[in-house]
């Protein structure tokens, strides 16, 4: 079965792909030309490239208030059937209820998680990670996102300069990362 992309509209994505994906990346994208989603895109597409394998991006099944009941259904499942989690968090991201919920589920499937901290991210609590969040599934059932969870994990902090979308040097931090949670 396959899945129209709303971005392109003729773009066939394959579910199986999909759920088969060994990678998972997770970021807030806004509507707008953000040079820090230019950036994690780059990143993304560099690990790709570099270990040859799928990474699926939520923002390719569904965008902003494009999100369909499917879209977020199998969004959800790529996020537990992938090997590994990337987090891309800023501010944005631990406020957003879609990426509380493919956090909340690479968590429930015990995913190795590579959290990436952009700029602009603070912390909600006095550790690194953000405190853990509440929020309302799709459904309306309150849920937790149990970041308390990611003290178990390093972070990559990038710094991206507002006028540039460059990460360059963060790319083979980013390869390292994914290859010891493959």
């Amino acid at each position: 079965p396959t899945l129209a992309c709303p971005q392109c509209k003729s773009e066939q994505l394959d579910l199986l792909d999909i759920l088969q994906a060994e990678l998972f990346v997770s970021y807030c994208k806004k509507k707008e030309f953000d040079p820090q989603v230019a950036a994690v895109e780059h990143l993304v597409g560099f690990v790709e490239e570099h270990l040859s394998i799928l990474a699926v991006k939520p923002s390719i099944l569904y965008s902003g208030k494009d999100v369909t009941p499917v879209g977020v259904q199998v969004v959800l499942k790529a996020a537990k059937s992938a090997r590994v989690f990337v987090a891309f968090m800023d501010s944005a991201y631990i406020k957003n209820s879609n990426c509380l919920a493919e956090f909340s589920a690479a968590v429930k499937m015990s995913r190795h998680i590579i959290p990436v901290l952009l700029p602009g991210y603070f912390s909600t609590s006095s550790n690194w990670w953000p405190a853990d969040t509440k929020y309302k599934s799709t459904n309306g059932v309150n849920m937790v996102a149990p970041f308390s969870v990611l003290e178990n994990f390093q972070p990559i902090t990038l710094e991206i300069d507002s006028n540039t979308t460059s990460a360059d040097q963060y790319e083979w931090e980013l390869v390292q990362a994914v290859c010891c949670g493959l």
